[in-house]
């Protein structure tokens, strides 16, 4: 927890020095008149921007294919730069809890593929379609502590749900003292408290209002302007 802390006022220092990157003007035009996006990887300092390409036989399936690999594009930046972020606190924590920030990070960017806009598509001469689609990074903070608290609400579910099954399971199973019926009663409280206990160390690994605000902190260094 002490680098964690570290690393805050690392990042706010950081923050603090660092300017704004330089945005791409996504309007311009290459010499042979295609976006300035389809040769250039264009930058904001307000939103992420994401570029893919495809050629099929139709031009409907070409932009749907196209779009595609633009919001693939910019899930693969958004999951990249929260990782990033994260990376010493994750450092820090056991194997399960880990896992915990992978499933939720890949949440968080499910969540911001629904928030994605398309900016511009462009078809060039040999009928190739381009998509360019943005996503607002100031939401990227908000929508992990979305998706995060919608992870640990599934883990408390879960974990009623384990110990509701337990019970039913004993209660029909019934106080025979036969050798098989104990053993099964064994292994069954044995696999629920597994699952319990690996619920309780997730739930009280993670930190979610911390994490959130690294990810807000690294969003800041790198130079993006979050009050836009």
């Amino acid at each position: 927890m002490k680098k964690t802390i570290f690393f805050v006022f690392l990042v706010l220092i950081l923050a603090i020095i660092s300017s704004c990157m330089t945005g791409t003007d996504i309007t311009k035009k290459n010499k042979d008149g295609s976006p300035i996006w389809t040769t250039e990887i264009p930058k904001s300092s307000v939103v992420l921007y994401g570029v893919g390409k495809a050629k099929l036989l139709m031009d409907s399936n070409s932009q749907l294919a196209a779009d595609a690999a633009a919001r693939n594009d910019l899930a693969l930046k958004i999951n990249a730069n929260v990782k990033e972020a994260l990376t010493i606190y994750s450092n820090e924590a056991s194997s399960v809890v880990v896992s915990a920030y992978e499933t939720i990070i890949m949440q968080s960017v499910n969540l911001t593929m629904k928030n994605i806009m398309v900016e511009q598509r462009w078809i060039a001469p040999d009928g190739t379609v381009w998509s360019l689609v943005s996503f607002k990074i100031k939401n990227l903070p908000e929508l992990y502590k979305d998706a995060a608290n919608d992870y640990m609400n599934q883990l408390e579910e879960k974990k009623i749900s384990t110990q509701e099954k337990l019970v039913t399971l004993l209660s029909e199973l019934g106080s025979s003292s036969e050798s098989d019926v104990v053993e099964m009663k064994t292994v069954a409280q044995d696999k629920a408290n597994s699952i319990i206990s690996e619920i309780d160390e997730i739930l009280g690994g993670l930190d979610i209002d911390t994490s959130a605000a690294l990810i807000e902190l690294y969003l800041i260094q790198k130079g993006y302007e979050l009050s836009k």
